[in-house]
């Protein structure tokens, strides 16, 4: 590097830049930012000859559903049967005009989905529907479900490959490229402490300055939303 430097002090060049295939040494790098000097590394992840490994840190975010309770009230002037051999999630929901809507725990999920005020850690209590018919053994009667939720937020940070073919500037750690494409994150191995490098982050951990992933799920009868 240092002889590089003489090189372009020599010619009385407006700009010198050195690229490499393989980085550079920590030395090697503040030479070359003393004296202006760019330093670029060569990334390709597809080319066999000149393979690269590449990551980015990545924040997931992993909001839970820790309980549900599920609470049936009457409609005014309006008898209320449910079933009782039925989890009360599975009871089969209908509009007032007989469309099928699906289980309650289906009904449950849209709204999941759906409000980013639900995924706030703590208690959250909310009316799902005014008016349904459910389905019981006598029949379909009017009913209001009303919901409670206890949510909780985990947070996981690990490197997640990238597909890339450019260059990555050694002084500031930006990568320079016409595409990238990250692979893909799964949630499950994360969370199981499968995939190697990843680390649940605790309260209190620094959780800025990375990529953010988002997860969406509830574990309430083995059922997820994501």
């Amino acid at each position: 590097m240092e002889a590089f430097v003489g090189v372009v002090r020599d010619v009385v060049a407006n700009k010198g830049v050195m690229i490499s295939t393989s980085g550079f040494t920590v030395a090697a790098v503040e030479v070359a930012r003393t004296h202006g000097i760019t330093t670029r590394t060569y990334l390709d992840t597809e080319n066999v000859d000149w393979k690269t490994e590449v990551s980015i840190p990545v924040l997931m975010s992993y909001s839970k559903i820790d309980n549900v309770g599920t609470y049936f009230s009457s409609v005014p002037f309006q008898p209320m049967v449910l079933p009782t051999g039925t989890h009360p999630g599975l009871i089969e929901a209908f509009s007032v005009d007989g469309t099928p809507l699906g289980p309650v725990i289906v009904l449950l999920g849209k709204r999941w989905m759906h409000d980013d005020a639900l995924h706030k850690p703590g208690e959250h209590k909310f009316v799902l529907a005014e008016d349904v018919l459910l389905e019981s053994p006598m029949g379909r009667h009017h009913a209001k479900i009303s919901i409670t939720l206890l949510v909780s937020e985990h947070y996981y940070l690990g490197p997640l490959s990238i597909s890339v073919v450019g260059f990555r500037d050694e002084q500031d750690g930006s990568i320079t490229a016409q595409e990238m494409k990250t692979d893909f994150l799964d949630p499950a191995k994360i969370m199981s402490g499968e995939v190697p490098g990843w680390k649940e982050i605790v309260d209190g951990e620094e959780k800025s300055g990375f990529a953010f992933a988002s997860r969406r799920h509830t574990n309430s009868d083995g059922c997820a939303f994501s």
